[in-house]
């Protein structure tokens, strides 16, 4: 392994416009992001951490990345990705932890991929999208622990204060203390399907406390618990659709409709909704 501390200059701290293998190796205090690999490679049992970049990928950059074992700490940037920044890359059995965007997806902006067996812990999204601890695009996001990640532009939309979802899949994750906007655990949009994840000790400024459902999507066999929204939807906020299937809300707290709301259509399935708190009042 190798230790790489306070690179800068036109790069960052590892570039490589080929494929890389990085192993055992510890990326730290670098300017202009940690790593980018252009065209993929892999990272092993890595440190990446306290890196910065003045546009994306504050830790790690690129296309076709293969990470495990690997913990990427306490990175910032400008743009989008505190943490990662990266298209059609796994990411498995990772940390990561302390990251900010000053624009949207705290811990990793993802466009295609897997996510799995990663805990995802107090990383922070300023932008007005969001994503505090990830902002996700076509990516499976399976086992993870999402806990703690908070969207900073609460007076603004910024959404999904553990994941902001499109067209992806969450599966067997818990997600637990994070806080935005809307959807304090998670927003998602264009077909998202979550499935058998435990949702709870969630906050929303506005609407879905734990999940905000926005045109579509299924939220199924899963545990909505201890939300809170400032306003509709303390467990689940339905907007013109979604569905949501053989689940428990319970004990979730709202404006309005303390366990699930639903604005221009919805579906509610052999669901338990016991023990939810709306205030009735705005």
């Amino acid at each position: 392994g190798m230790t790489i501390r306070r690179g800068g200059g036109g790069a960052a701290g590892v570039y490589a416009e080929s494929s890389l293998v990085l192993s055992n190796c510890v990326i730290t205090g670098c300017t202009n992001s940690g790593v980018y690999l252009v065209e993929g490679g892999t990272v092993q049992n890595c440190l990446i951490s306290s890196n910065r970049s003045p546009d994306n990928a504050g830790g790690i950059g690129g296309a076709s990345i293969v990470m495990a074992d690997s913990q990427v700490v306490d990175n910032w940037c400008q743009n989008q990705g505190g943490g990662v920044n990266a298209e059609d890359s796994t990411f498995s059995n990772c940390l990561f932890e302390g990251n900010v965007a000053r624009l949207d997806g705290g811990g990793l902006l993802c466009n295609g991929g897997t996510i799995e067996g990663c805990t995802l812990r107090n990383n922070r999204a300023d932008g007005s999208q969001g994503g505090g601890g990830a902002y996700l695009a076509g990516v499976i996001v399976e086992d993870c622990t999402i806990v703690g990640n908070v969207c900073s532009n609460i007076s603004g939309q910024a959404e999904g204060g553990g994941l902001l979802l499109w067209n992806s899949l969450a599966l067997d994750c818990e997600v637990s203390g994070n806080y935005s906007a809307y959807g304090g655990g998670i927003s998602c949009y264009d077909g998202v399907a979550i499935s058998n994840c435990v949702i709870r000790y969630n906050h929303s400024n506005g609407s879905g406390g734990g999940v905000w459902m926005d045109h579509g999507g299924i939220l199924r066999n899963s545990l909505i618990k201890d939300n809170i929204a400032n306003g509709y939807g303390g467990g689940v906020s339905l907007y013109y659709g979604g569905q949501v299937t053989d689940c428990q809300v319970l004990g979730n707290w709202g404006i309005r409709g303390g366990g699930i709301s639903s604005y221009h259509t919805g579906q509610v399935t052999r669901c338990v909704v016991a023990g939810n708190t709306a205030s009735g009042s705005e």
